[in-house]
This record gives C-alpha cells, structure tokens and sequence, in this order.
C-alpha cells in the first residue's frame, strides 16, 4: 500500500518550506498567486488531501523571542533591517497566534543580552516557545543563550547573521561570507592596475562573519592578483578609531586606490576617509549592504558597488524556519544555512532600493534614536 502524501512531501518537490504550502493551500495571506498556483499543482498531481481537522488542532499561542541588537547608531544598517525583516513577517505571527516578545539589546551591562534576556525569562516563566538570536555577543551572553537550549527551559534557538559554535542551535541563517569576499575581490581588482594597492576595512575580529569576508577577501587577491598588496585596517563598529586609522593608511600609501569594507558600517567609514583625498586622488570602492547612505553613494558614483546581503530575508528566513518547527516539527534543512548574496550597482539599484518618502526617512531618523517599533 503507497504511503500517503504528506504535506512535507508538497514542500520538498515545490522547493519551499512547510507553511509556505500551508498558506497556498488554505488560501492564506503570504504567498504570491503564482507560487500559489505552482504549489496547488504540484499538490494536486502528488494526490496530496488536506486535513482541514488537524490544521485546526493547534490553539496554543505561541511565543517567539527576538533577539537582535538594537538599530541605533552603528547598528541600525545591517541589524535594522533585520528588525525590518521581523517587521514583514506580522501577518504571519498574526495568522499563527504567535506574540514576539522584543529584546533589542546592546553591549552596556545593564542592556545587554544576558542582563534583558534574564528578566524576559523570569517574567515569561516556560512559556517561551523558540528565540532567534544574532550579533555580537560577550561571554556571559553566550553562557546564557547556551543555558536556554538545556532543561529546564530547552527553547529551541536559531541563529540569524551569524554562527554561534559553542551554542547549540537548530540552524544559523546569514550570508555566505566567503563568496562574498570572493566576489568583492573579483569586482574590485579588474578595476585597478597590478601595481595598486588595496584598504580592505576588515571588520570585528572577534566576529566569524566579518573574519571569514576578510580572509577570502586578500586569498583571492593572492591567488588572482598577487603584485596587488592590500592593506588591512581592523575595528569593531564601536571603535572610534577605525576611521583615523583607515584616513592615515591611505595618505601612508598612496599607491592605494581601491577600498572594501566588509561591514556596512566600515563602508561609511572608508568613504569618509577617502573624501578627504578627493579628487586628487581617485578610488574603486566596493560596499556592503544597502542602506540610505550606501546607496546615495552609489547613484553618486563614489562607490562602485555593493555586495548585499539581503539581512530583511536573512530573518524572513529564520522566522518561517522556527514556525515550521513548533507548528510542524519540520527540522531546517541544514544546520548552517549560507543564502547567496547579491551584486548591486547603479544599473539594477532601483530593484532593491527606491528613494525614500519625507515620511519614511523621518520615520527611520526616529528609529535610528529610539529604537524599533514592537513587532
């Protein structure tokens, strides 16, 4: 006798995930009409039946903890869309009565992680279902987040934008750090001659991300450019510093003319000190991600192109996997998930950025000072 089709099984042949098919086949928000359409076909050739009963099972509310740091100052590029990301996925929540409990933190002692995190699980008792987590994190922030995934808590944990090697976790989402060193060293090297030097503005140190960008950043150029030296000037987003340092490598050596920051924050800061020797001196910058300010530049011409890590669907991604595991128990399909980063220049700009309304930049002032509105 044939098994019966599950909806797993819908899933895996239409290449998404579990609520994904879900939604299509209960005619719920979320899902375009053609994805929907392809999902229905597949559905009906598979001889998949919808259990209309057991959908309606689940009456639990679920609780989800999202825990980014917060999109001030340094961190509202990259860590602000992730919040953004969050922000996109209220339908969802709302459709699965999930509440997402907030825990926009920072590396102060009294509003970091551990410090947050230990009150939410005070005040929530063992009602939180699952947590994503992402940034950078100290010790005692580790130990906690660690502490969570054991008894008596045992909340399921997935990693957003980075990979937590000593925290055990369902999967981790980001990018694929690696092919984006790579790519910003192919884009950039055809740009300059064999004699030019290169500041790569390599990031946090302490940051798997940013290390794993760096390193296949300058293999890349030894491989395929050898005679290019490159530079490198290190520094968390905090670190006042980097940008003096990066301003005196550059009039150190002035047989530099190409720059790469492997962070969004790093991109301000190499364009700020490149400023300062414009136009006597001409540069190829290559950015990464896409923010107001990356992406004047770009238009401006003053950087040349951005790798774009796309952190809105980084956390879109996270989200869907979590609420497949506590609705479904559909386990992610890989313990590190690598999503593929974009190339973005002037000619295909409009497709991912549009200029902003008076309304929404001064929204997103006011969310660069005071934090981001609850999910």
């Amino acid at each position: 006798m044939a098994e019966k089709t599950t909806i797993s099984d819908v899933a895996k042949r239409a290449q998404v995930s579990v609520g994904t098919v879900h939604r299509a086949i209960y005619g719920k928000p979320g899902v375009s009409e053609v994805v929907r359409e392809r999902i229905l076909e597949i559905a009906h050739e598979m001889g998949y039946q919808p259990n209309r009963v057991a959908s309606s099972l689940r009456k639990k509310p679920l609780n989800i903890v999202v825990a980014f740091p917060a999109p001030t100052e340094q961190n509202r590029f990259f860590y602000g869309e992730l919040w953004n990301g969050c922000q996109e996925c209220r339908d969802l929540f709302q459709y699965h009565n999930c509440t997402v409990i907030e825990v926009p933190y920072n590396e102060e002692q009294e509003n970091s992680f551990s410090s947050i995190m230990g009150q939410v699980l005070l005040q929530n008792n063992q009602s939180i279902d699952g947590m994503l987590i992402g940034g950078k994190m100290r010790e005692e922030d580790r130990i906690l987040a660690s502490n969570v995934t054991y008894p008596p808590h045992k909340i399921p944990l997935i990693a957003v934008g980075e990979n937590f090697s000593d925290i055990h976790c369902l999967c981790s989402i980001q990018s694929d750090h690696v092919t984006d060193g790579r790519m910003a060293a192919e884009l950039l090297c055809p740009q300059l001659s064999e004699i030019d030097g290169i500041l790569l503005a390599s990031g946090d140190p302490d940051m798997q991300s940013n290390a794993e960008n760096a390193n296949a950043f300058r293999d890349w150029v030894a491989e395929y450019s050898p005679k290019m030296k490159v530079f490198m000037v290190g520094g968390a987003a905090e670190d006042r510093s980097v940008l003096e340092r990066v301003r005196q490598c550059l009039g150190d050596h002035p047989e530099i003319r190409g720059l790469y920051a492997v962070s969004a924050r790093g991109t301000l800061q190499i364009v700020e000190a490149a400023k300062s020797f414009m136009p006597l001196r001409t540069f190829r910058i290559i950015g990464s991600d896409l923010y107001r300010e990356s992406a004047d530049y770009l238009r401006k011409g003053i950087i040349s192109s951005i790798i774009y890590k796309n952190p809105r669907n980084q956390a879109r991604t996270g989200i869907q996997y979590m609420l497949d595991y506590l609705i479904w128990g559909t386990t992610p399909p890989a313990a590190d998930q690598r999503l593929t980063s974009l190339i973005i220049n002037r000619g295909n700009i409009h497709k991912y950025y549009h200029e902003e309304t008076e309304d929404e930049r001064n929204l997103n002032d006011e969310i660069q000072r005071y934090g981001n509105p609850s999910v």
